[in-house]
This record gives structure tokens, sequence and C-alpha cells, in this order.
């Protein structure tokens, strides 16, 4: 016979294990041993189903179902009331992998490919996004970490990063925010700052274009900051700096200086330029103090004349 079924003592550990035996290739093709496991290619098997090939690059078990139908559920428990459940959907034009935790469903991979947490349909669908979550009743968040024995300065401790492929195979980073220590780590002691960095124009690797050091100075163009006094903003380029302030045709422009959040604390020394009628204000404790007309005229202590001259003193003219 080249196959039988008998009750053999093939661990030799003096049970009967009821076996699929091939005799060609003296082998137990599938074994239910005495304590109720069932073997697929192996004679010993150590869970209620345990499936082994000798060949590493077959699948170790296949499962289909009709196109209508469900191809896999695999459960820690009765199938209503599972402390963890996995179903593989077998339909062939919407197949979905979902995935329960006691009893309700915590993800699923959808029929696109999206990964979906806390949902079970995609929220948005612009720019085909790959994942989504959705906090239930609470805030959504990811978390990023770093686990080491010693984080010393200038370690980066997580970060975001952007990589693009131009059709030819290589796949070069575009852009990336990270957080990185601002200084040595410790229990109750975690300095930290976040760079933003982008690819320029002819460039494969980003180059820091801000940061938010761990006092919460901003750094545009440069790592090191301004003077004391004055260091909560630095910019830095290596040609003319500047910056714009862009209102609306008939709005104003303003830099406020302000020493309190209510009335006129919020404005107690200002400089502000209004497009309506072309206009610049200088104001000190909080009223404007000077302003240059349209006509390029300085005014002080008024805010409009009908004398002629360069420079007019609340009344008084001087000319140029």
């Amino acid at each position: 016979n080249k196959a039988y079924i008998a009750a053999l003592d093939i661990n030799n550990n003096g049970g009967k294990d009821f076996t699929l035996w091939d005799a060609t290739a003296a082998a137990a093709r599938i074994t239910v041993s005495d304590a109720g496991n069932v073997g697929i290619g192996t004679s010993s098997p150590s869970s209620r189903l345990t499936v082994r090939t000798a060949n590493g690059n077959e699948a170790q078990a296949e499962f289909s179902g009709a196109n209508l139908g469900r191809g896999l559920k695999l459960s820690t428990g009765a199938a209503t009331l599972a402390d963890a459940l996995v179903i593989y959907d077998a339909q062939t034009s919407t197949g979905e992998h979902a995935f329960e935790v006691a009893g309700s469903e915590a993800m699923r991979i959808d029929s696109s490919g999206r990964l979906l947490v806390g949902t079970s349909s995609a929220v948005n669908t612009q720019w085909a996004p790959n994942l989504q979550v959705v906090g239930s009743d609470t805030p959504c968040s990811f978390v990023l970490a770093r686990n080491d024995v010693t984080v010393s300065a200038d370690l980066t401790i997580a970060a975001i990063r952007v990589f693009g492929n131009d059709s030819n195979g290589t796949y070069e980073e575009c852009a990336r925010i990270s957080a990185e220590s601002d200084g040595y780590h410790g229990t109750g002691d975690k300095p930290t700052r976040l760079v933003f960095s982008t690819t320029a124009d002819s460039a494969s690797i980003p180059t820091e274009r801000l940061r938010i050091d761990s006092s919460g100075r901003l750094l545009l163009g440069t790592t090191t900051e301004g003077e004391v006094s004055a260091d909560d903003l630095t910019i830095k380029t290596s040609a003319h700096t500047g910056m714009t302030i862009r209102s609306g045709t008939s709005h104003r422009g303003a830099i406020y200086f302000s020493d309190g959040t209510s009335g006129d604390a919020e404005y107690r020394g200002f400089l502000l330029y209004d497009h309506s009628s072309d206009h610049l204000r200088l104001g000190t404790s909080a009223s404007e103090r000077m302003r240059i007309d349209s006509s390029g005229r300085l005014l002080v202590g008024t805010t409009s004349t009908s004398v002629g001259g360069t420079v007019v003193f609340q009344g008084s003219s001087v000319s140029a």
C-alpha cells in the first residue's frame, strides 16, 4: 500500500496518534495526536492546528471562499464574543481585511489598500490618503518615541520624512519634520526642538529652513538665536533679508507693541501702514504721534494739514 490510516505511536511516547501515513515517502502527512492536536506536514503538532512545509517558499495554508463569501475568520473565542477577530473578505471586487478587538472593529484594510483605524469607511478620498485614523469621543493622535540608554544633544528623537520617485526607481527625500534633542535628556528633563527642512531646486537632500527651539524661540534660516533681548524671532539669509506684511488694498498692516492682553495695553506702541490713504503712522502710549502722508510730508502732532512744507509740527511748517 502507498498510504494508509492507522493509530500509531509515532513519537514513541506511549500514546496512540491517528495518522494518515504515506508509505512511499515513509512520512506522516496528517496526524491527530492523542491530545487532540492536528498536524499537517508534521507528526508532532504543538497546537490545535500546526502546519509545516519543508519548502520555505511554499505557502503554509490557502483559504478561499465563493465570490460573495468570506475567505477566513480567525477568532480567539466565540465568533460573537471574540477577544480578537480577523476577517479576510474574499469578495472579488470589494475584498477587505477587518480586525476586531473585544467584539468591536479596530482596524481594516479596505479594497483600495487604505489602512483605516477607528473607522470602517474612508473619511476622505482626496489625494488618496493611505492611512486614516479616527478617534471615537477622544482626540486622534500619533505617538512616535525613541527608547535609548542615553540621549545626548543634537540627536533625532523622531521624524516624519517625505520621499519622491521620479520614475527612475530611486526615492529621494523631499522634506522632513524632526524632533531633536536640544540638550542631554534625563528623567523629567527633555529639552527638544522641532526642525522643518525642505529640499532646494537641483538638490536631493533636505536643508533646515526653520526651527522652534526648546526655549520657544523661532529661528528662520539659522540655528543661532539673536541678541538675548531680541531673540524670540531671528531671520537670517546670506543676501538681502527682510519680512513682508501683505494686506488688502483698503486695509492696514501693522506691528503692535503690547504689554497687556486687553484695552490699549495691546497697542501701547505701534507702526501702522494704511493702504486706503497710503500713509504710515507711528504711535506711542497708544496714540498716534507722527505720520508720513501719501505726499511724503512728515506730520508731527497732527494727522492732516493745509499748510505747505515737508515737515509740519502741530500746524507749523518747516520747509526742507
